[in-house]
């Protein structure tokens, strides 16, 4: 699986989750406060999930659910 290292080459990480964020087509601030608010009770072993670009694919499966 390829995961996205991006945060750890950066310097400033931060700055590095925004642009990661904004290349997946998401929202950096509401990105960050979801993953905070969650990574208490997530699964080790599922931490990918936590990455952008599954917060992107999350997020839309649930725009579209809300619509129907």
């Amino acid at each position: 699986r390829k995961i996205n290292f991006r945060l750890f080459q950066n310097p400033r990480p931060t700055i590095a989750a925004a642009e990661t964020a904004k290349l997946n087509a998401v929202n950096p601030q509401a990105w960050l406060t979801d993953v905070l608010g969650g990574i208490v009770d997530h699964k080790i072993n599922r931490i990918d999930e936590l990455v952008p670009r599954c917060y992107a694919l999350k997020a839309a499966s649930l725009t579209s659910q809300t619509i129907r």
